[in-house]
This record gives structure tokens, C-alpha cells and sequence, in this order.
């Protein structure tokens, strides 16, 4: 009776070994997504800040007298005195 005993013991021992080793390789997997994910998201944040702080800077240059008058010029035809206009009407 004993031998049996110990053989089912062992078996249930190995049994949970095997789902232990198991769980813990999905577990790493499951790690190793994560922290790809973490960083690809890093890149992402890194990404978006660069183009805020260029976004920023631009923002900040619209506020200037010569931003505003390229836009006039550019727009609106603004003209300065003293200035001659070409047209080139063979497009």
C-alpha cells in the first residue's frame, strides 16, 4: 500500500511542478509583452512630446509682427509701399 502511496504523491508533486513551471513561463511571456508594450508606448510619449514642443515654438513664433505680415503677403496679397507687383500671366 505504501509504494502506491508514494508513487500517486509523487505524481501529484510532479503534476504541480509541471503546471508551476507552466504558469511561470506564461507569466514571463506575459512580462516580456508588457514591458514591450511599456516600451513602445515610451516612444510614442517621446514622439508626441517632441512634436508639443515644436508645436509650442511655432505657436510662440506666430505671436511676431514678421509671421503675421508673411501671412498678409502670402494671403491676402499685402503689398508695401514702395512696392512693385509682377503678375506672370503665362502660367
Amino acid at each position: 500500500m505504501r509504494p502506491k502511496l508514494l508513487t500517486i504523491g509523487g505524481a501529484v508533486i510532479a503534476a504541480l511542478l509541471i503546471y508551476a513551471a507552466w504558469n511561470l513561463a506564461e507569466t514571463m511571456d506575459a512580462l516580456r509583452d508588457a514591458k514591450d508594450m511599456t516600451e513602445l508606448l515610451q516612444h510614442e510619449i517621446d514622439d508626441t512630446q517632441a512634436e508639443t514642443d515644436e508645436l509650442e515654438e511655432k505657436l510662440l513664433s506666430c505671436d511676431t509682427d514678421e509671421f503675421i505680415k508673411g501671412i498678409a503677403r502670402d494671403r491676402l496679397g499685402l503689398v508695401e509701399p514702395g512696392e512693385i507687383i509682377f503678375i506672370d500671366n503665362y502660367r
